[in-house]
């Protein structure tokens, strides 16, 4: 994604609205990606409660639903390390330069994660603003699992001003696109 510009909403002063107005409001196609996240590297027992909640983080909300008359099946997205691998940590992180490179890779990874959500839209700016209110759908979905939208990075590359590119068709294909290529757990309907 070096081509999409990306906004880090924790990093601008007066956060996500004043980081909207940085956006152009223009057509374009954009992805919510997960905060990045600040590991406290000074004290082994809250780094590893850390790298932990960020390891089980959900994916996506947790999806019900019923199979016929008989049955409810629920479907979870989330992930954790095993005993063997928790051990581990627990022993390596009363090491400092441990957990100060260990906290590096998972900083400089962040952006490798899948987005959280993908959308298109004509007008950027007023689109990201509809999002970041905490009514709105997506704002809802990610705060059901504990994920706070203003907190978010928000990566997005305008369309080029070719007429055929900025139609309503056009952009509802991009964003169908995209987000079958990069599967973002958060978008509750695709196109």
């Amino acid at each position: 994604m070096t081509d999409f510009k990306r906004i880090d909403f924790a990093d601008v002063p007066g956060g996500a609205l004043a980081a909207c107005e940085r956006l152009p409001n223009s057509a374009g196609v954009y992805g919510f990606f997960s905060p990045t996240p600040v590991l406290p590297t000074d004290d082994p027992e809250e780094f590893v409660a850390s790298i932990n909640a960020l390891v089980e983080q959900r994916a996506s909300p947790v999806q019900s639903t019923r199979a016929g008359s008989l049955y409810h099946l629920t479907l979870d997205n989330y992930s954790h390390l095993s005993q063997r691998k928790q051990e581990v940590l627990r022993e390596h992180a009363q090491d400092a330069n441990f957990r100060q490179e260990l906290a590096i890779i998972v900083e400089r990874c962040m952006p490798l994660r899948a987005p959280l959500y993908v959308g298109q839209t004509a007008t950027l700016q007023t689109r990201i603003k509809q999002h970041l209110a905490p009514s709105s759908d997506l704002a809802i979905r990610l705060r059901s699992t504990g994920l706070a939208i203003d907190r978010c990075v928000i990566a997005y590359r305008l369309m080029p001003d070719i007429k055929a590119l900025r139609t309503p068709e056009v952009l509802t294909l991009t964003e169908e696109i995209v987000t079958r290529l990069l599967r973002p757990g958060y978008v509750s309907r695709i196109g």
